[in-house]
């Protein structure tokens, strides 16, 4: 995910006095046990499918340089992998909002920035996934696709089995690194959180936060490239398990919508 190549390379205007973000110490978390991998992998079960809700806020700040980026969301997805996404964007030097939609059958993508009245055939570039789909929903189906249908179903269970606790703890310390958990209370409110720390050589510790609800309710990620500190953040305002009657995952233009070669999600 190179969060950063779209923030240097879309946003327009004059930025802002930079700004030294003040980030309090995380605390040191535990490592987790084979229990709390159980726990995780089942807090991330309802982003399988459906539709989510969520905010995302990517702020970046360096020497002369201090931009925040705000998008709502709201994704309805399969877990086979089409979707549709709209989303409202803030630009970071303020002015109206845009809007934009992405539908993908799975087999092609159509972007439209409903703004401006345009459509293009195109994929997502890695720098403006973040705007699209967000961090969380990503997350956690490449977490699900290493289980068995059969694993899947062991996760409805109070308890794991031996088995099921070895192939989570396998799989994550494989490909994701590892994961700490402790708890944060954060506005009277405790979190369990569950800190993913990347494997070697890659920076950035991604934070989940699971409180009452049964799935994760806020991601953190703070992260240093190329000078730039950023600091972003992933809040799930709700999560429903059926996909609405009558979505449709593919996309046929309506009359006054020009068709151009390419929509840039990050220029602003």
């Amino acid at each position: 995910m190179t969060l950063v190549s779209g923030v240097s390379g879309g946003f327009q205007g004059t930025p802002s006095p930079a700004a030294t973000a003040s980030t309090p110490a995380k605390p040191q978390g535990t490592p987790a046990t084979g229990r709390d991998y159980f726990l995780f992998t089942r807090a991330l079960r309802p982003l399988q499918q459906g539709q989510v809700t969520t905010q995302v806020t990517m702020d970046v700040a360096g020497e002369g340089l201090h931009v925040t980026v705000r998008g709502d969301i709201v994704l309805t997805h399969k877990s086979s992998g089409e979707f549709v996404s709209e989303m409202t964007v803030q630009p970071p030097m303020g002015g109206k909002p845009r809007r934009y939609k992405v539908i993908n059958n799975d087999t092609r993508t159509w972007v439209q920035d409903l703004s401006a009245k345009t459509y293009a055939i195109q994929k997502v570039g890695e720098d403006n996934e973040f705007l699209v789909r967000g961090l969380l929903v990503g997350l956690a189906k490449t977490a699900l696709a290493k289980l068995k249908p059969e694993q899947l179903k062991l996760m409805d269970a109070p308890e794991p089995t031996p088995e099921l606790l070895a192939a989570l703890e396998a799989g994550t310390k494989d490909d994701e690194g590892t994961l700490k958990v402790r708890d944060e209370t954060r506005e009277g409110k405790t979190y369990r959180v569950y800190d993913l720390q990347p494997e070697k050589n890659k920076e950035g510790v991604i934070s989940l936060f699971v409180g009452t609800a049964s799935y994760p309710e806020r991601l953190t990620m703070t992260l240093t490239q190329d000078k730039l500190k950023i600091n972003f953040t992933e809040a799930i305002k709700s999560v429903l398990p059926a996909i609405p009657a009558g979505t449709s995952f593919r996309y046929t233009p309506t009359r006054g919508i020009k068709k151009v070669k390419k929509i840039d999600l990050g220029s602003f």
